[in-house]
Protein backbone atom coordinates (compact mmCIF):
# COMPACT_ATOMS: atom_id res chain seq x y z
CA UNK A 1 0.00 0.00 0.00
CA UNK A 2 1.17 3.34 -0.73
CA UNK A 3 -0.13 6.99 -0.67
CA UNK A 4 1.18 7.99 -3.45
CA UNK A 5 3.41 6.81 -6.47
CA UNK A 6 6.18 8.97 -8.77
CA UNK A 7 5.41 8.54 -12.66
CA UNK A 8 8.31 5.96 -13.03
CA UNK A 9 6.99 3.87 -10.44
CA UNK A 10 4.77 0.44 -11.81
CA UNK A 11 1.84 -0.03 -9.17
CA UNK A 12 -1.32 -1.94 -9.21
CA UNK A 13 -4.48 -0.03 -8.65
CA UNK A 14 -7.44 -1.83 -6.17
CA UNK A 15 -10.64 0.32 -7.00
CA UNK A 16 -13.93 0.33 -4.82
CA UNK A 17 -16.00 -0.31 -7.73
CA UNK A 18 -15.75 -3.20 -10.44
CA UNK A 19 -14.99 -1.14 -13.60
CA UNK A 20 -13.24 -2.25 -17.27
CA UNK A 21 -10.21 -0.21 -16.65
CA UNK A 22 -7.19 -0.81 -19.26
CA UNK A 23 -3.79 0.46 -20.13
CA UNK A 24 -4.24 3.67 -21.82
CA UNK A 25 -7.13 4.70 -19.30
CA UNK A 26 -6.12 7.83 -17.04
CA UNK A 27 -7.24 8.56 -13.44
CA UNK A 28 -7.52 11.91 -12.68
CA UNK A 29 -8.66 14.05 -9.33
CA UNK A 30 -12.14 14.97 -9.22
CA UNK A 31 -13.29 18.03 -10.43
CA UNK A 32 -10.00 18.71 -12.18
CA UNK A 33 -10.31 15.69 -14.81
CA UNK A 34 -9.36 16.35 -18.48
CA UNK A 35 -11.98 16.46 -21.20
CA UNK A 36 -13.06 13.44 -23.10
CA UNK A 37 -13.03 14.20 -26.39
CA UNK A 38 -13.34 12.36 -29.90
CA UNK A 39 -12.50 15.25 -31.79
CA UNK A 40 -10.19 18.35 -31.23
CA UNK A 41 -8.30 20.90 -33.16
CA UNK A 42 -4.42 21.03 -32.45
CA UNK A 43 -1.20 22.93 -33.15
CA UNK A 44 1.11 20.09 -35.08
CA UNK A 45 4.51 20.28 -36.27
CA UNK A 46 4.36 18.21 -39.28
CA UNK A 47 7.77 16.35 -40.47
CA UNK A 48 7.12 14.03 -43.44
CA UNK A 49 6.05 14.19 -47.30
CA UNK A 50 3.30 13.83 -48.50
CA UNK A 51 1.33 17.05 -46.90
CA UNK A 52 -1.15 16.23 -44.20
CA UNK A 53 -4.27 17.30 -45.72
CA UNK A 54 -8.05 16.64 -44.53
CA UNK A 55 -9.28 12.49 -44.99
CA UNK A 56 -5.65 10.83 -44.20
CA UNK A 57 -5.35 8.51 -41.84
CA UNK A 58 -2.97 8.11 -38.82
CA UNK A 59 -2.29 6.16 -35.44
CA UNK A 60 -2.24 8.52 -32.60
CA UNK A 61 0.06 8.02 -29.74
CA UNK A 62 -1.37 10.14 -26.25
CA UNK A 63 0.09 9.40 -23.39
CA UNK A 64 -0.26 5.34 -22.96
CA UNK A 65 -3.41 5.23 -25.65
CA UNK A 66 -2.71 4.41 -29.18
CA UNK A 67 -5.89 4.90 -31.35
CA UNK A 68 -6.66 5.49 -35.27
CA UNK A 69 -7.15 8.93 -36.39
CA UNK A 70 -7.70 11.18 -39.00
CA UNK A 71 -7.53 14.80 -40.46
CA UNK A 72 -10.89 15.88 -40.25
CA UNK A 73 -9.68 19.28 -41.64
CA UNK A 74 -6.36 21.65 -41.96
CA UNK A 75 -7.23 25.21 -40.52
CA UNK A 76 -4.10 27.07 -41.20
CA UNK A 77 -0.27 26.86 -41.29
CA UNK A 78 2.01 29.64 -39.37
CA UNK A 79 4.26 32.22 -41.42
CA UNK A 80 7.56 32.01 -39.04
CA UNK A 81 8.54 35.00 -40.44
CA UNK A 82 5.48 37.06 -39.35
CA UNK A 83 3.82 34.58 -36.97
CA UNK A 84 0.75 35.23 -38.31
CA UNK A 85 -1.77 32.17 -39.47
CA UNK A 86 -2.90 31.62 -43.06
CA UNK A 87 -5.20 29.54 -44.38
CA UNK A 88 -4.40 26.44 -45.94
CA UNK A 89 -5.58 23.23 -46.99
CA UNK A 90 -2.45 21.11 -46.28
CA UNK A 91 0.85 21.22 -44.21
CA UNK A 92 4.19 20.23 -45.57
CA UNK A 93 7.31 18.89 -44.09
CA UNK A 94 8.59 21.16 -41.37
CA UNK A 95 5.70 22.97 -41.77
CA UNK A 96 3.35 24.38 -38.31
CA UNK A 97 -0.38 25.06 -38.07
CA UNK A 98 -3.63 24.41 -36.80
CA UNK A 99 -5.78 21.11 -37.66
CA UNK A 100 -8.96 19.63 -36.28
CA UNK A 101 -8.99 15.63 -35.46
CA UNK A 102 -10.94 13.49 -35.06
CA UNK A 103 -10.08 9.87 -32.66
CA UNK A 104 -11.48 6.71 -33.00
CA UNK A 105 -11.36 5.84 -29.14
CA UNK A 106 -12.24 8.51 -26.81
CA UNK A 107 -9.11 10.78 -25.62
CA UNK A 108 -8.57 12.76 -22.16
CA UNK A 109 -7.25 15.62 -23.25
CA UNK A 110 -6.17 19.07 -21.59
CA UNK A 111 -5.00 22.36 -23.46
CA UNK A 112 -1.37 21.96 -23.75
CA UNK A 113 -0.85 24.98 -21.73
CA UNK A 114 -2.19 23.46 -19.00
CA UNK A 115 -0.97 20.21 -19.38
CA UNK A 116 2.38 19.07 -21.21
CA UNK A 117 1.53 15.39 -20.63
CA UNK A 118 -2.46 15.26 -21.30
CA UNK A 119 -1.87 18.09 -23.87
CA UNK A 120 0.49 16.48 -26.54
CA UNK A 121 0.65 13.68 -28.91
CA UNK A 122 2.27 12.26 -31.56
CA UNK A 123 1.08 10.95 -34.65
CA UNK A 124 2.02 7.90 -36.69
CA UNK A 125 1.67 6.79 -40.28
CA UNK A 126 -0.18 3.30 -40.33
CA UNK A 127 1.58 2.10 -43.55
CA UNK A 128 5.55 3.26 -42.31
CA UNK A 129 5.09 3.36 -38.36
CA UNK A 130 7.36 6.46 -38.65
CA UNK A 131 6.53 9.04 -36.64
CA UNK A 132 5.18 12.16 -39.09
CA UNK A 133 4.18 14.84 -36.47
CA UNK A 134 4.12 16.14 -33.01
CA UNK A 135 0.98 18.01 -31.52
CA UNK A 136 -0.42 20.24 -29.09
CA UNK A 137 -3.87 20.38 -28.19
CA UNK A 138 -5.63 23.11 -28.62
CA UNK A 139 -4.87 26.71 -30.86
CA UNK A 140 -2.05 29.08 -29.44
CA UNK A 141 -2.97 32.03 -28.08
CA UNK A 142 -0.87 34.57 -30.05
CA UNK A 143 -1.83 34.70 -33.25
CA UNK A 144 -5.85 34.43 -34.99
CA UNK A 145 -6.18 31.50 -36.25
CA UNK A 146 -7.95 31.80 -39.67
CA UNK A 147 -11.41 28.62 -39.16
CA UNK A 148 -13.03 26.80 -42.12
Amino acid sequence: PLDEAPASLSVTVRLDDELDVSRGDLIAPAGSSPEVVREFDATLCWFADPPVEAGRRFRIKHTTRLTPAQTVSVLSRLDVGSLEFESTSALGPHEIGVVRLAVGTPLAVDPYRANRVTGSFVMIDEQTHATVAAGMVGVPEFAAVPQR
